[in-house]
């Protein structure tokens, strides 16, 4: 009777190999999916695709919560965790060392979020969009506030973006009740929280918005 080979496989608990895929990258964990039938649908889980979500949001300074994780299906996660990763082989794909050809394909977004000039005073407001495309920190000098705007998540604009926090920043004035020019305000991302650190002359004043 002929030996039929086992494959390692069988023998390995499926929660190991779900601690080996929460240590590889998005594409690691796709091409591992690939060699058995077991491996497909053992890693075909949401909490595998989660971990790999945040991971992939660490590693390239991508704001986690810009992803509605929990309406997210296997599937979502999959394509958001493995999108930086899908840009850059379609960018080195229609790459050309001849800066000037005018033959190169132009690469156009998915979708466009168009943000509404009453959200925006041009004139008088300072903007910053949190890496992850869903939020948008603008200051506006005339007003002296501070606001954070969802623009709803990326491929799934907001018919209208809404603003979710708002802080009086009531920085120094001079004798004409102008708001003084050299503010400079910096966005600081640490896990779930949003930092925002705003700075004119001497005056310094940090603001922090906890995100969900």
């Amino acid at each position: 009777m002929p030996i039929q080979a086992r494959s390692a496989t069988f023998d390995i608990p499926s929660d190991i190999w779900i601690e080996v895929a929460a240590l590889l990258d998005p594409p690691d964990v796709l091409a591992l999916q690939t060699t058995c039938r077991i491996l497909r649908d053992g890693l075909d889980q949401r909490a595998v695709w989660v971990r790999a979500l945040r991971l992939m949001c660490c590693r390239n300074a991508v704001f986690y919560p810009s992803y509605p994780v929990e309406d997210m299906s296997t599937t979502q996660l999959q394509r958001a965790a493995t999108a930086p990763y899908r840009f850059d082989k379609l960018t080195q794909r229609h790459a050309s060392l001849n800066g000037h050809d005018i033959n190169l394909p132009v690469l156009e977004p998915a979708s466009k979020i168009i943000v509404p000039q009453s959200v925006l005073d041009a004139s008088h407001c300072t903007t910053f969009l949190v890496p992850g495309g869903r939020f948008l920190v603008a200051m506006n000098a005339r007003l002296r506030m501070l606001s954070l705007w969802d623009l709803g998540p990326s491929g799934q604009p907001l018919p209208e973006p809404v603003r979710i926090a708002e802080v009086d920043v009531r920085l120094r004035y001079d004798n004409m009740g102008a708001f003084m020019m050299g503010v400079r305000f910096v966005v600081c991302m640490n896990g779930d929280l949003l930092r925002i650190g705003i700075t004119t002359g001497k005056t310094t004043i940090a603001c922090v918005i906890f995100m969900h």
